[in-house]
């Protein structure tokens, strides 16, 4: 019986390290097309200032790259951290810019779905 049980928890963290790794792919995709409906659907926890935030930037800037710099997973706990640069560029200036940000990532067991846990960057 506990063979069991241990090979059903480790299905159950093969699982999340699939859904991580999706959730992260298609974060990845969002943000090299500048989807930035989907980069706040992303965020579960963004006040009414950050949303503001995500939309005025959404209108002026233009998404030039995005790269995972490094990343590591505590898929038991449900709990993932990576280093991502993006790169932008005003619409206007046409220079582009580089920010780099921790982004901490956190599996809701409810929806079975991973979250950023963290603030979206400013991009100035």
């Amino acid at each position: 019986m506990a063979a069991v049980l241990l090979l059903g928890g480790c299905a159950t963290t093969q699982q999340r390290g699939y859904e991580l790794e999706t959730a992260q792919r298609a974060y990845l995709r969002a943000a090299r097309w500048g989807d930035w409906a989907v980069l706040r659907s992303f965020h579960r926890s963004l006040d009414a200032d950050a949303v503001a935030l995500m939309h005025e930037q959404s209108r002026n800037l233009r998404m030039s790259a995005y790269t995972v710099l490094e990343g590591n997973a505590d898929l038991e706990n449900g709990t993932a951290w990576q280093v991502v640069e993006f790169g932008y560029y005003r619409v206007d200036s046409n220079i582009e810019r580089h920010v780099v940000d921790k982004q901490s990532w956190v599996y809701d067991q409810d929806r079975s779905v991973w979250f950023v846990d963290s603030p979206f960057p400013r991009l100035d």
